[in-house]
């Protein structure tokens, strides 16, 4: 008796939004280890070259990852769809379909514009964009890179690392400081083998007991880091500079000559 208004039809249920069967492979080229990209829908952590094979997926299932097997020089994701949903308050939500190429293409240009205070001249195309920068993250045309893949990719890798290298010299002789050189610039000279004044290593500096931060020097009394004092480290220097003033006075002294 629908017609009377005598039976209410029960609206039906919100039925799951379907994902299309679809993968995008993204590559990496590198051996750097680069940060987890978090996202709404998924959290995607890229691989890098190293040696062991390993194949996992993440807790939504929708991330296969490859390691490179010993030899090669290439490391692969293979990315699924995801469900991607505007929230419109009081209880209604919309899905839509965010495609595999879509997430691998936004992971690819958020890793390969990582570089700080980075312009240059255009210098080639990645997946039929210009690229500025290049950190060795592109999407592969197939499942897996093909040999024209890798050779056109490394050979952009290298122009790109070129370029960054000569930045860093321009930073060095402007500037003058470790500081100022962006880690993107240190990678490139150290893929390219270039040695530069730059290019500097911390040794037998100890790390800050309140943050963990490492010290700017093995002699600080303050942690650059957190602003915190280090008693113990202020204690130690200032006994040292009492033993050095100790051992100054302890020295002989020449006399002076009278004056005739």
């Amino acid at each position: 008796m629908a017609k009377t208004g005598s039976a209410i039809a029960l609206p039906e249920p919100t039925k799951p939004l379907v994902l299309p069967v679809e993968t995008a492979t993204l590559v990496n080229i590198t051996n750097i280890k680069l940060p987890i990209a978090m996202f709404t829908y998924g959290n995607y952590t890229i691989p890098f070259c190293r040696p062991g094979i390993q194949t996992m997926r993440d807790v939504e299932g929708n991330v296969d990852v490859r390691e490179c097997e010993p030899g090669e020089e290439w490391a692969a994701m293979k990315i699924q769809a995801a469900r991607g949903t505007i929230d419109y308050g009081e209880q209604h939500r919309n899905e839509y379909v965010i495609h595999g190429r879509e997430i691998a293409l936004d992971l690819a240009r958020m890793c390969n514009s990582d570089l700080t205070g980075f312009d240059s001249d255009q210098m080639g195309n990645v997946n039929d964009e210009k690229a500025q920068s290049f950190a060795g993250i592109f999407l592969a045309d197939g499942d897996e890179p093909t040999q024209e893949e890798l050779l056109e990719m490394r050979d952009l890798l290298r122009m790109s690392d070129g370029v960054l290298v000569a930045a860093g010299h321009r930073a060095w002789d402007q500037f003058g400081k470790p500081d100022v050189i962006h880690e993107g610039y240190k990678r490139a000279a150290r893929r390219l083998g270039v040695t530069a004044d730059w290019l500097y290593s911390i040794y037998n500096v100890p790390d800050c007991p309140h943050c963990g931060s490492k010290l700017k020097s093995a002699t600080a009394t303050v942690c650059a880091t957190c602003h915190r004092d280090l008693p113990e480290r202020a204690a130690i220097a200032a006994q040292n500079a009492q033993e050095r003033t100790e051992q100054s006075d302890a020295k002989p002294r020449k006399g002076r000559k009278a004056a005739a």
